[in-house]
């Protein structure tokens, strides 16, 4: 990563052997070591205007580039629609597609953008993938064999 007269690196060439930020100054042609990870190797650098964020040990760090150590920082995820979640939502008047096991032994729907799985005759949310995620979501699949012909309904 070039930034100014110096290009910054990682390298794996101190006695630990586990990879560190370095940088190589071009005016005097000097290397130098900015971080002294010894568990860990740095991965992912990123070069910013100010800063190189790079992950050590499963933290996100920060190298700022007019010096000092390197900083874990601290990262919050901001979550939408928080009061949705974690609650009871009976989704069954929502299913938009179903599949039927090639033994008719399980269903699997999807609504809401997520994926269920289910036993035939009753079942609970198995596989989340979407919407209602952290909800507890509950089926009753009904389906009742006519001939060759397999018939599904899904009750709460």
């Amino acid at each position: 990563m070039w930034a100014g007269n110096k290009i910054y690196f990682v390298s794996d060439r101190d006695e630990n052997k586990k990879l560190n930020l370095y940088v190589y100054d071009l005016g005097t042609q000097q290397t130098q070591k900015l971080t002294d990870f010894t568990e860990f190797d740095v991965k992912f650098p990123s070069l910013g205007d100010h800063a190189i964020v790079f992950e050590n040990g499963g933290e996100i760090y920060r190298y700022d580039l007019t010096g000092g150590p390197a900083q874990p920082l601290v990262i919050s995820v901001g979550e939408d629609f928080a009061i949705g979640r974690g609650g009871l939502r009976d989704v069954s008047k929502e299913v938009t597609n179903f599949e039927i096991s090639p033994d008719g032994n399980r269903a699997l729907l999807g609504a809401r953008g997520d994926v269920f799985t289910v036993p035939v005759k009753y079942g609970e949310h198995q596989e989340p993938d979407g919407h209602t995620r952290g909800a507890r979501t509950e089926f009753q699949v009904v389906a009742r064999r006519q001939g060759d012909r397999l018939y599904l309904g899904c009750l709460r």
